[in-house]
């Protein structure tokens, strides 16, 4: 059950940054209230609205800054900053023209659900290795009792009851 939960949570984290408007970029996780909240415009924008994903009115309008130039993907940039908006909910933004970015979250537990997968996945990989780590310590114990009882003569004889004697 875990192992679905995981890859459903993941498939929708995947399907959500896919979703992203390529000219709107912002956190795809989402914002915490009370937090800095800003997303990046790939093309030139004086102005910008934030609606609410269910009755698509606007809640916040603001103005851009830039340009900005992203020296790294060599293109200009405009900031739409709504730090200024806490209220909990769904939420989208809007340009002037009617381009729509992906909805995004904005509430206090926003990266509860990330860390939830994250918890899994360690608890998943900690699983497997404890399994791995105890067949390893099984064939270890079944060598040494195995070798507790073979007739062995000469310098291989001591170099094993050095050995297994070491190992117990």
């Amino acid at each position: 059950m875990k192992k679905n939960r995981f890859i459903l949570l993941l498939s929708i984290w995947c399907l959500h940054a896919y979703a992203q408007n390529a000219n709107i970029r912002f956190n795809s996780l989402g914002f915490v209230p009370q937090q800095k909240k800003e997303a990046t415009l790939i093309k030139k924008c004086d102005s910008f609205v934030v609606k609410d994903a269910v009755t698509h009115k606007i809640v916040f309008e603001g103005r851009t800054h830039g340009p900005i130039f992203q020296q790294d993907v060599n293109q200009q940039a405009w900031i739409a900053d709504f730090s200024a908006f806490n209220t909990s909910g769904n939420y989208y933004i809007e340009l002037p023209d009617g381009e729509k970015s992906a909805v995004f979250p904005v509430n206090e537990n926003v990266y509860n659900i990330y860390g939830d997968v994250a918890l899994m996945f360690m608890e998943s990989i900690m699983e497997k290795c404890f399994r791995m780590l105890h067949a390893i310590w099984m064939m270890g114990m079944m060598i040494i009792l195995a070798t507790r009882d073979l007739n062995v003569t000469g310098q291989a004889a001591g170099t094993m009851q050095v050995i297994t004697a070491n190992m117990l």
